[in-house]
């Protein structure tokens, strides 16, 4: 396998993995109320993009297409990307505590969505729609957990 095609491969199905590492080393670093956070707004993107493939069904490029995806995938619904979401959410969540970790991060989830397309699972709007669920949702899920912690 030819050097352009491995690092296409590895962040369209590696890198993701590899970005949720800051995780357990800032629950060690002590900002478990950090994590715990991020914790929270992952679980809220995953399950808005879950329920938007259910009910905004959109068929990945390699479906009914002449283009035979350089990793295996299933099926089913390509829009928003769960891995760039996920991943924006992260960056999102990571430049609250870190200004420049967080823009990096930032750039490493652009750079798993493009190549998820790349790869042919997914289409450039699929990696937007999964970049604006994180941009959106992350804030949000921040500040009302901020509201409460101050309250109780």
């Amino acid at each position: 396998m030819d050097l352009p095609r491995f690092l296409i491969i590895f962040c369209a199905e590696y890198l993701f993995f590899l970005v949720f590492l800051i995780l357990p080393f800032f629950w060690f670093k002590g900002r478990r109320l950090w994590v715990f956070k991020t914790v929270v707004a992952l679980a809220i993107v995953f399950s808005i993009v879950g329920v938007t493939k259910h009910y905004l069904y959109t068929p990945r490029p390699f479906v009914g297409g002449n283009i035979i995806p350089l990793i295996k995938h299933e099926s089913d619904g390509a829009f928003p990307s769960n891995h760039t979401a996920l991943a924006v959410a992260l960056a999102v969540s990571t430049f609250f505590i870190n200004k420049k970790l967080g823009a990096i991060f930032f750039v490493l989830a652009l750079i798993i969505g493009f190549a998820r397309v790349l790869t042919g699972v997914h289409y450039g709007v699929d990696i937007l729609g999964g970049t604006l669920v994180g941009l959106i949702v992350t804030p949000l899920v921040h500040r009302v957990d901020d509201y409460f912690i101050k309250k109780y």
